[in-house]
């Protein structure tokens, strides 16, 4: 069978890790189903999620080593200039890094030239074109896999062509639309647990659901308390869907093109 995404690869030598390694996943993988070219291409797409939106903040947050074991660091400074088909920069980001401890402490360090006077309560993360265009990719490759994992057959349907091309090839035109809730507290996340000798943390990092309303296929992704919504089978999903998340008040994350092109 041909690749799930570009439908023409047939070189599958490596395994797809589903969710990232850096995320901790180490047995939702898929084989024979994505090719070598598209999981190359797939593993950009995931350096920078790891790297530069909220999924690699709770990483870093939470202390989840790489699969080389080493703690994540990431850095959330924007470009100054507009270059590029979606732009990443915005006047109102603050440039800062995260680097995570031992003790399930991050160090923050924001640039000297940027620390303001009397110093600063709260740090700003905005979500640019770039993070939404990114993360809607993901999100859309994720989501599809996790169908091809449970029916290879049915990720091979038409409806899900056009997620299919949008987390492959991007979109010249459009940005795929992304909704988000809060739930939980940090505290939730990391429970200790006293041995003999030792103790143990216990890391909840991220969850996931695939749910159907009426015509709808909706992917949630769970990181931190953050969760992270998409539509796999249509691109702009009538309101019904916030039934499936209620009573939490989701909100939809989406520059019109007018918008992005003007950021």
């Amino acid at each position: 069978m041909l690749c799930l995404f570009c439908k023409v690869g047939d070189q599958f030598n490596t395994v797809e890790h589903i969710i990232p390694e850096s995320l901790g996943n180490d047995d939702l993988i898929l084989q024979n189903e994505v090719c070598d070219s598209c999981q190359k291409h797939f593993s950009h797409i995931e350096n920078y999620i790891l790297n530069k939106t909220p999924i690699g903040f709770w990483r870093t947050l939470l202390g989840i080593k790489s699969k080389h074991r080493k703690l994540p660091r990431i850095d959330f400074t924007k470009p100054n200039n507009k270059k590029g088909r979606f732009t990443d920069s915005h006047p109102e980001h603050d440039n800062f890094t995260l680097e995570a401890q031992d003790d399930f402490t991050a160090i923050i360090e924001i640039p000297e030239k940027e620390k303001p006077l009397g110093g600063k309560d709260q740090l700003k993360y905005i979500m640019t074109p770039k993070v939404l265009n990114e993360l809607g990719r993901f999100l859309g490759k994720v989501g599809l896999e996790l169908i091809c994992l449970q029916d290879r057959e049915s990720s091979r349907k038409a409806l899900f062509d056009k997620i299919r091309t949008y987390s492959r090839y991007g979109s010249l035109n459009e940005l795929w639309p992304i909704f988000h809730y809060s739930q939980g507290n940090i505290d939730d996340l990391v429970k200790f647990k006293k041995d003999s000798k030792d103790v143990l943390a216990t890391v909840q990092c991220y969850s996931y659901s695939i749910d159907q309303i009426e015509t709808y296929t909706v992917f949630r992704f769970n990181v931190g308390t953050d969760n992270w919504c998409i539509c796999l089978n249509d691109m702009f999903p009538t309101s019904v869907i916030k039934q499936l998340f209620l009573p939490h008040d989701i909100k939809l994350l989406w520059y019109t093109q007018d918008q992005w092109k003007s950021k």
